[in-house]
């Protein structure tokens, strides 16, 4: 009885925030960083360093300004084979390709989702990592 009030209970919460909608409606990619949460606040209050496990903010600064080259160093020295060709995909891959016999991007059916197309020179195609940067 009480999985349905808070069932409920959420479905209200997202119909105030006119979160209610689906996914080809909402994006999830648009949201102010206020809205943001990144779990309890006595976590949240040890900054942002202490969550990636970094030494210090200085360490922690060096790595923002090697962006994505960072990303894939920390992966290839630290990541399982799993995490690497995620990676891969994410930022080398086409939206809805068919990696190691996984379908991603895709609906239940196996279709791409729609979120996650954009006009190509012939047809809708699957995005890449810069498509969604440019969001």
């Amino acid at each position: 009885a009480w999985e349905v009030l808070e069932a409920e209970a959420m479905c209200q919460a997202l119909e105030a925030t006119g979160q209610d909608q689906p996914i080809e409606e909402a994006n999830k990619f648009q949201v102010a960083p206020k809205d943001l949460e990144f779990g309890k606040s006595n976590q949240a209050a040890l900054g942002l360093e202490a969550f990636m496990g970094v030494g210090d903010e200085e360490q922690f600064r060096s790595f923002l300004g090697q962006g994505v080259q960072a990303i894939e160093e920390e992966i290839a020295r630290n990541g399982t084979d799993e995490d690497k060709e995620c990676l891969q995909y994410v930022l080398y891959q086409e939206a809805g390709k068919n990696q190691g016999g996984l379908k991603r991007d895709c609906d239940a059916f196996g279709n791409m989702r729609h979120d996650r197309q954009v006009p190509g020179p012939t047809r809708m195609r699957g995005m890449h990592f810069k498509d969604f940067c440019d969001l």
